[in-house]
């Protein structure tokens, strides 16, 4: 019946209202019989049988990956990140990212980063960060490669972080990896609302 045909429709109803129980019953058995094919489990169940007839890449699991803190500038802008990678051996990377995770919190947020000849490169806008309202935070790299994710923890020295006067000051932890400290009445209070959200 073409759409919006209110002639057609109206013999339609006609045509029901004169039809025989015998017939009537019929068509409300069909009509239940071709519901099911729309039930939660019959679309289930079709899924299931497209998804199995698909070819997936493997999962790529990188074991032994580790990228090491080469310098960390922490200025009121923002951080300038450099770290050498390695552990990925001949798998292409298909994104990498400097990820950052209060501690306590829900906050979260990451940045694309460039990895050439093994070393990772990223620049952190302080307004992505400096509203956090935990007061430590912990720096990660995530790694994509295919249908894979891996993240690690960057590890770092004393030695290679520059902290200039602002909101937050990076340090090393005891157990060897970068994070930072969100320091109060730092910075500019009045500084354009970040991008990050706590369930960002």
């Amino acid at each position: 019946m073409p759409n919006g045909d209110v002639d057609a429709m109206s013999e339609a109803i006609l045509e029901f209202l004169n039809m025989s129980e015998n017939d009537v019953r019929e068509m409300r058995a069909n009509a239940i019989e071709r519901a099911a094919d729309f039930s939660e489990g019959a679309i289930i169940r079709r899924w299931g049988q497209v998804l199995a007839e698909q070819s997936f890449a493997p999962i790529t699991h990188l074991k032994g990956v580790s990228a090491k803190l080469r310098e960390a500038v922490v200025t009121a802008d923002g951080i300038s990140i450099t770290a050498a990678l390695s552990g990925t051996g001949n798998t292409f990377l298909d994104d990498a990212f400097i990820s950052w995770k209060s501690r306590t919190g829900t906050f979260y947020g990451r940045i694309g980063a460039d990895i050439s000849d093994g070393t990772v490169t990223a620049e952190v806008p302080m307004r992505r960060i400096s509203r956090i309202t935990e007061e430590y935070v912990d720096f990660s790299l995530d790694l994509v490669a295919r249908r894979g994710f891996t993240r690690v923890r960057i590890s770092s020295g004393d030695g290679s972080i520059v902290n200039h006067p602002g909101q937050l000051k990076l340090y090393t932890t005891k157990h060897g990896n970068l994070s930072g400290q969100m320091l109060e009445g730092q910075g500019d209070a009045t500084a354009e609302a970040p991008e990050l959200t706590s369930t960002s």
